[in-house]
């Protein structure tokens, strides 16, 4: 199980913002795919409109 810091900027309707969150994946992130899996996953939790987050870093916490 890994641990990652993830941050991003979000836009959906009219505005946009940043945020922040920890996400735990059972993979360790190798490219853009991994990446691409975390940002569905973000908009599927924060109920983001799909399309909408682009992560800007990530941090690996813990393995």
């Amino acid at each position: 199980m890994y641990k990652y810091f993830i941050s991003y900027s979000v836009a959906y309707g009219y505005g946009f913002g940043f945020g922040h969150t920890e996400t735990h994946t059972d993979f360790q992130i190798r490219g853009i795919d991994d990446i691409r899996r975390i940002s569905r996953s973000i908009e599927k939790d924060f109920n983001y409109p799909q399309g909408s987050v682009v992560i800007i870093n990530f941090k690996l916490f813990d393995e």
